[in-house]
């Protein structure tokens, strides 16, 4: 089971870091996904988990969705 960890709430044009662990062998990925940005970020798994660093650069909700991906 994969869990996401990132602040419940944060000021427009604060930087949050997501962090994915519990991660099943074998993924070495994880895509991030967030609502308003243009694409997505791979990011590389390390010690069981993956970070995700996002500006936010407008008021209101941000949903963010993350998917383990083998290489």
């Amino acid at each position: 089971v994969m869990y996401l960890r990132g602040p419940a709430s944060a000021k427009v044009n604060s930087t949050v870091t997501i962090t994915a662990s519990g991660l099943a062998a074998g993924v070495e990925q994880v895509k991030f996904d967030a609502d308003g940005n243009v694409g997505w970020d791979l990011v590389s798994v390390s010690g069981g988990s993956a970070s995700f660093r996002l500006k936010l650069d407008f008021a209101g909700t941000t949903t963010i969705t993350a998917q383990g991906q083998d290489k």
